[in-house]
């Protein structure tokens, strides 16, 4: 799979930190790739927090807006008693460990304790959405036009 820039996908990759107490969060990089919308089962919440910490806190400026970018196109895509059910379970969560990824995976663990059948649509649209494809990159418009 090719990573691009101008995709919300790089922080889907999950990067497996840990933590040294003399020593900053460190990455400690996975044998094998991590990807958030193929093994969201594997992940647990925890490595998903971790991960988006890493990236707020020594990713690129683009890596931070992905997060937030991916966190709004993600409520988009839900109904309102979905987006509902997710943001009471994170609502505990510091803003810092708060991002798309995140709202995926705890949004994966809802749907699929209901239906499978849910899962390669929303697959999909995450996997081929690109902000580029809207006028001005607007993260407004973009996800008012999901649906």
């Amino acid at each position: 799979m090719k990573w691009e820039r101008f995709d919300l996908q790089d922080v889907f990759y999950i990067i497996k930190t840990k933590l040294d107490p003399n020593v900053a969060i460190q990455q400690d990089t996975s044998k094998e790739p991590l990807i958030l919308v193929y093994d969201y089962s594997k992940i647990s919440n925890q490595e998903i927090r971790e991960s988006i910490h890493f990236f707020r806190v020594y990713g690129q400026l683009y890596h931070i807006q992905n997060l937030e970018w991916s966190d709004q196109f993600l409520k988009g895509l839900c109904d309102n008693v979905l987006r509902k059910k997710v943001m009471e379970y994170l609502i505990n969560d510091p803003d810092i460990e708060k991002g798309g990824p995140l709202f995926y995976n705890v949004m994966m663990m809802i749907i699929t304790s209901k239906t499978k059948e849910a899962i390669p649509t929303l697959t999909l649209k995450v996997l081929t959405f690109k902000i580029t494809s809207i006028q001005g990159e607007n993260v407004c418009i973009a996800v008012s036009q999901l649906w």
